[in-house]
């Protein structure tokens, strides 16, 4: 499980320092073949990102996109950042909820 952890850890700082400006299928390919770590194809990346300084500040991964990784990256921005001015979304699955 640790193991699990770090790794992790590594996929969030990788994409951070190296591929944020990759989408996240090319990323996926990345982590394969550069990095040596295959994610499952139906995994999902939850993400936040700051528009003004293109910084992550929360990110997620799932076994498909749910509504838990989107409370686990909004606890991460709450907790990190404090509250914020505003949350804008994609048309993904909290469109459904709104």
């Amino acid at each position: 499980m640790r193991k699990c952890l770090n790794t992790k850890k590594y996929i969030v700082c990788i994409f951070n320092k190296k591929y944020f400006d990759c989408t996240y299928t090319l990323f996926s390919e990345y982590l394969a073949e550069r990095e040596n770590i295959k994610v499952s194809v139906n995994a999902a990346l939850h993400a936040a990102i700051d528009d003004a300084t293109g910084n992550i500040v929360g990110m997620y991964f799932d076994e498909q996109e749910t509504l838990n990784g989107y409370y686990q990256i909004t606890h991460q921005i709450l907790t990190t950042y404090g509250i914020t001015n505003k949350i804008k979304t994609d048309k993904g699955i909290l469109s459904q909820f709104g």
